[in-house]
């Protein structure tokens, strides 16, 4: 691969390596010496007139790497006042973001510009989750919000998404709750012309959607076709998980390329009045009104930045590397917010992309299909198959899972996808033909329900979801080097089967950290503002409970990530008051239940611990109070507030 045919494919990886370095490596004292190294070697460069390549191949890394690592010490240069609800303060500040689905509590980013003291403002630039029960705040609100400020903090149970990581990586590290009565609006920031357009618009699509379709059809239409995920329940959430097909209820730029290339067919049935380069321009205008329009998502932005990159070198006449250009959007993307090189979709989707770019041909190639139709197939199915290999170790680190009948699932979702999403854009260019659109309508919601049959068919099959799948941060960079290897020294016998060797290596070892925690005996409680107490017994697990009426839902939602964590069926059992009895061939506990907690007794050895349940505060606080009586002096008590508790089953 030549540097000057692909200059941002090197010059990218090293740019991110900057921006991570300053994260991950505290060099404020010595930044100075890479500074002046290459501020020496750029001035030898332009005053030497012989061609030195290895210094300038240096130079302009070591240039590039410290632009990475100043702009990312640039952007985490914030205060943070790192309460925990101890302390309430009076915050002056601007609601920046806001979540277009209102829910009971609706997520929203407050940035804090002034802290009120007892006699002044203290100026402060930090941005805060607020979390709003308040149906009239609007974007670009000032207000004066007195709450307790809470810092971001994982519950610690086993399964669960790194929230705490994924704030702090985008330079959040407190969160607020307001409700009526804890807030004054300073001032009404008039909303934006395009935004109130945008909402409008918005507004407007959902209600042709609701017109025509109902429940879980609007939901997967909504979500598809708007990027409105608020409607989806949990039964969708997972049918769509297990099949392997969530990303096509994500906007992005797999809907993207299939809008832009329907415009394209479209337009192309009247060459009379739209030439291809006039075609081009307006269908790029189109996905970036689509793209205002649903609230201009990353993964939107991504992919329309993308093709209008590539549509701009088709319109120059220019052959233009495809490779390239993805590598450019990204450095474009991470020069304005350098954060998003720790969003999940930024990772995901670039990997993706490039998986395509790189593997899909020559994967292709590998068989030649003379039908076209079968061809097309199977063209389609190297796609998916070219970005599952570039996700696959990113995927198991984040979402813990993998659907084996990935490849069955991207042929549908090739078929269905394009179609839905199609005849979901007609339906909204012709809402106001009568009896058209109600024909269209009636086809829209029948293509949904066949989707969703297919994906809940593929959920239904044997073995359809691997989960339990817990890596550590080593062994996903492993996994990418060895890829790098397998990629770019395949032409060389020693090191791929280097390659190949770590990399069988690694796949013995990730099943069997899964399988050990499959096997697994232990008593965990589990850090939730209800009591759940999992027993797991080799192959199968009990989660004993307490909790009331209205919290069954969060109590199965944090027990169902503890049996998705080890790759374990189970049930939920309810403690009543009295003593509950689990028994399995080696151990018998008893769970005796009182007004003020439960007492856990284990046998035959006697072992006991007490549970209060008495003193129970809001999700934040967790447990108050947790007695061990086998413990060893001076352990008396566990704080069950910023992690789960595990013990063995057996003495």
């Amino acid at each position: 691969m030549h540097f000057f045919k692909r200059p941002f494919a090197f010059l990218v990886p090293v740019f991110m390596l900057g921006l991570l370095l300053n994260d991950f490596i505290q060099w404020d004292h010595w930044l100075w010496i890479p500074g002046v190294f290459v501020l020496i070697c750029s001035v030898y460069l332009a005053l030497t007139k012989k061609k030195q390549l290895p210094l300038f191949f240096v130079t302009v890394t070591g240039g590039v790497l410290l632009t990475g690592s100043l702009l990312m010490r640039t952007e985490r240069t914030t205060f943070s006042m790192h309460q925990n609800g101890e302390v309430t303060r009076s915050l002056i500040g601007e609601i920046t973001e806001i979540d277009d689905a209102r829910k009971f509590w609706t997520r929203s980013i407050f940035t804090v510009t002034g802290i009120v003291e007892e006699n002044s403002i203290r100026p402060h630039n930090e941005e805060v989750v607020c979390y709003v029960n308040v149906p009239n705040l609007e974007l670009n609100d000032k207000l004066l919000i007195r709450s307790k400020v809470w810092t971001i903090k994982n519950a610690g149970n086993p399964g669960e998404f790194d929230t705490e990581a994924y704030w702090n990586n985008n330079g959040i590290y407190s969160q607020i709750y307001i409700k009526d009565g804890d807030y004054k609006v300073i001032n009404k920031v008039p909303v934006p012309f395009y935004e109130r357009w945008r909402k409008w618009i918005k507004e407007q699509f959902e209600d042709i959607f609701s017109n025509y379709l109902y429940d879980e059809e609007l939901a997967i239409a909504s979500a598809l076709v708007l990027g409105d995920k608020s409607l989806l329940n949990d039964d969708i959430r997972q049918s769509f998980g297990a099949a392997g097909a969530m990303h096509v209820l994500a906007v992005s730029g797999l809907h993207v390329g299939i809008i832009l290339e329907l415009l394209l067919f479209l337009f192309g049935r009247v060459p009379r009045f739209f030439t291809k380069k006039r075609a081009l321009l307006i269908s790029l205008l189109i996905i970036w009104a689509y793209a205002m329009v649903i609230g201009f998502p990353p993964s939107v932005v991504r992919a329309t930045l993308m093709f209008t990159l590539l549509s701009i070198g088709r319109l120059s006449s220019r052959q233009t590397d495809s490779v390239n250009i993805l590598f450019f959007s990204a450095f474009a993307m991470l020069l304005v917010d350098p954060l998003l090189i720790y969003d999940i979709g930024f990772q995901l989707s670039y990997l993706a992309m490039l998986g395509i770019l790189i593997l899909q041909k020559p994967m292709a190639a590998t068989i030649y299909v003379p039908n076209k139709w079968l061809r097309k197939l199977w063209e389609g199915t190297t796609v998916g198959i070219a970005a599952q290999l570039f996700t696959l170790p990113l995927t198991l680190y984040y979402f813990h899972q993998f659907p084996n009948y990935f490849i069955l699932t991207n042929i549908g979702m090739m078929i269905f996808a394009g179609i839905v999403l199609s005849l979901g854009l007609i339906l909204l260019a012709t809402n106001w033909a009568g009896f058209i659109a109600k024909f269209i309508a009636i086809a829209f919601g029948f293509s949904i329900s066949v989707m969703l049959f297919f994906v809940e068919w593929i959920e239904g099959l044997p073995g359809a979801l691997a989960d339990g799948f817990v890596l550590a941060p080593w062994i996903v960079i492993v996994a990418y080097l060895v890829l790098l290897l397998l990629l770019f020294f395949r032409k060389r016998p020693a090191i791929l089967r280097t390659g190949i060797g770590i990399g069988i290596a690694l796949l013995i070892y990730i099943q069997f950290d899964r399988y050990s925690r499959m096997m697994k005996e232990e008593i965990m409680l589990l850090n939730a503002s209800q009591l759940v107490i999992a027993v797991k017994d080799g192959q199968t697990a009990t989660l004993f409970y307490v909790c009331v009426p209205s919290r069954i839902d969060q109590v199965k939602k944090i027990g169902g990530k503890y049996l998705k964590n080890n790759s374990t069926p189970g049930k939920f059992v309810g403690l009543k008051y009295g003593i509950t009895t689990f028994e399995s061939p080696e151990t018998k506990l008893t769970f005796e239940r009182s007004k003020l907690g439960v007492l856990v007794t284990r046998h035959p050895d006697s072992t006991q611990f007490y549970v209060r349940t008495s003193l129970y505060s809001p999700y934040l606080d967790g447990m108050t109070n947790f007695t061990m009586n086998y413990l060893p002096p001076p352990i008396d008590g566990v704080n069950l507030r910023d992690r789960a508790y595990s013990m063995p089953l057996n003495d």
